[in-house]
């Protein structure tokens, strides 16, 4: 295609059924998760990442608290001990907070890429 650049489209996948929550022993209610994905090369530009669509590895992700991880040979990544949401019992009943914004650190990319999302915001649910 003439005038088009010769850039990367890559999708980051969320796989929400490894986003879940384990208990802790814990005198508390304290929820440990794990979030899990991959980063891919988006090939026909649907937004997902395709079972046929190669991975991206050594691409890092930022949770907003800092906490990063950077993903394997095949663009898969996963954090472990992330805060799910919980009852909170010391301040009235409502649940603390489980969600989660995920970022693509643009300078881990090859050249002329776009993320689509920029952003994938997870919601780690209690129990």
């Amino acid at each position: 295609m003439p005038g088009a650049s010769a850039g990367f489209l890559l999708a980051l996948l969320l796989l929400s059924t490894v986003a879940s929550a384990q208990s802790l022993s814990s005198d508390l209610p304290t929820q440990a998760a794990t979030i899990a994905g991959r980063v891919c090369v988006d090939v026909d530009g649907d937004g997902l990442c395709g079972p046929d669509e190669p991975g991206l590895s050594d691409v890092r992700l930022v949770l907003a608290t800092g906490r990063e991880v950077r993903t394997d040979a095949f663009g898969r990544y996963h954090l472990t001990g992330v805060d799910s949401r919980v009852p909170d019992l010391t301040g009235g009943p409502h649940l603390r907070p489980g969600r989660h914004a995920l970022k693509v650190d643009p300078r881990s990319l090859p050249l002329a890429s776009q993320v689509v999302p920029r952003v994938a915001t997870v919601e780690v649910p209690w129990g």
